[in-house]
């Protein structure tokens, strides 16, 4: 009995402590040492110091066997009829509050929260799931409450950047204007914040309407409100934006309105913007004009007969490429991507051409045939793609402070 503890076996599973009465739901002697360490009786029982026990508490024992028994049934019991517990199931409300952020996620509309719900709620129907399809039409999908969920999520991410911009010791500002197809002017700033340990973070700050005109007086107030609601005026080291007069100007334009309140904020042009002017004088030069004539003579303008004719012609004769590209000074990257797909296509281009149902200049023609033209495209397609893997590297988070480290440790090393 010593060496077991105190502890009785009273079946193939179950054992009791002969000291405070407990069940333990084994028979092995280390369960019987985890007992004996907790046991409120252990060291306490008169019997104990002799190392025998008394005869009394034995026969006490033995008596009150009926009553061991109806506690190891019942204990029996309660592990029958053991089920685990039920996971924590969200509610109606919560569903719809995780539908708005998916959607606001993958910019969609806020009625198609509603789209989403009857399709899936038919698909369950159709999969006998009828329990399913009646829990999911009762989540509220209207565009009033799907709104109603993206405002207070906006809000709670405005909060979070408010609370991480507190913490910063300087922060810096990226901003660009630009025009939408609606006509309305868009005004996007972007912070970058640094932390006292060095480390950084960017995030969008502000998209606001500039309801009239898109001067530097305009800006500055849209710029100095932004400023004042999230408190960065005194946080504040420099400003990036384009080469637009109305930005970098240093009498009536923003930076230099901006000057008279903080005498010390630094200005930056753009580096991406920098790499796109740098690029864009290639589009004036006479190869890349002259590929963008033939571009715009297969399928630009009222040439649509020619574009139906040259897109069968590609597909009949198993063209790498399906149609060409056209190329607008807007978009930065257009350039690169046009000219690669010409050069792409320069054979199926050429046989294409020298059909008799092809309405194409005589001009464009010989400049199909003429092997220095394609020699000069290869070139241009080369160059334009480079700066494009470099405008586009220019743009991935963190690549600029990784140029910061390159240059510090080339100064390191001189």
């Amino acid at each position: 009995m010593e060496k077991n503890f105190y502890c009785k076996p009273l079946n193939d599973n179950f054992s009791q402590c002969t000291l405070c009465g407990a069940v333990i739901h084994t028979v092995q002697r280390n369960r019987y040492a985890q007992h004996w360490a907790r046991c409120p009786k252990a060291g306490k029982d008169p019997a104990l110091p002799e190392s025998v026990l008394k005869p009394d508490k034995l026969s006490h024992f033995d008596s009150n066997a009926s009553s061991v028994d109806k506690s190891l049934n019942s204990v029996t019991r309660k592990r029958k009829s053991y089920s685990p517990k039920k996971h924590d199931y969200m509610s109606s409300k919560e569903v719809s509050k995780v539908l708005a952020l998916e959607l606001a996620r993958n910019k969609k509309p806020y009625a198609d929260a509603a789209i989403y719900k009857n399709i899936f709620a038919t698909l369950f129907e159709k999969m006998g799931k009828s329990e399913s399809a009646k829990l999911l039409k009762e989540i509220p999908c209207s565009s009033t409450t799907i709104m109603r969920h993206t405002c207070k999520l906006a809000d709670d991410v405005r909060e979070s950047l408010k609370q991480n911009l507190n913490m910063c010791d300087t922060v810096s500002i990226c901003l660009d204007e630009t025009t939408d197809i609606t006509d309305e002017s868009q005004m996007l700033i972007f912070v970058r914040g640094v932390y006292p340990n060095g480390d950084t973070f960017e995030e969008m700050l502000q998209l606001k309407n500039l309801k009239s005109r898109t001067t530097g007086a305009e800006v500055y107030q849209v710029v100095m409100a932004t400023l004042e609601e999230f408190d960065l005026i005194d946080k504040l080291f420099s400003i990036t934006t384009d080469g637009a007069r109305s930005l970098c100007g240093h009498l009536t334009g923003l930076y230099g309105l901006m000057s008279n309140v903080m005498p010390g904020i630094r200005h930056y042009h753009c580096l991406i913007h920098q790499v796109a002017l740098s690029a864009k004088f290639l589009s004036n030069l006479p190869a890349p004009k002259q590929a963008i004539r033939i571009i715009n003579g297969l399928r630009g303008g009222h040439n649509s007969l020619t574009h139906r004719r040259l897109k069968r012609y590609l597909e009949e004769n198993k063209a790498p490429k399906k149609d060409l590209l056209l190329h607008t000074e807007v978009r930065w990257l257009s350039l690169g991507k046009a000219l690669r797909r010409l050069f792409d296509l320069r054979k199926e281009i050429g046989s294409f051409a020298q059909k008799k149902d092809v309405k194409i200049c005589e001009e464009l023609k010989r400049i199909i045939k003429d092997h220095e033209f394609w020699k000069q495209i290869a070139f241009f397609t080369d160059i334009t793609g480079r700066l494009n893997d470099l405008n586009l590297s220019l743009q991935v988070y963190f690549y600029f402070l990784h140029l910061l480290d390159i240059s510090g440790r080339l100064c390191m090393e001189k």
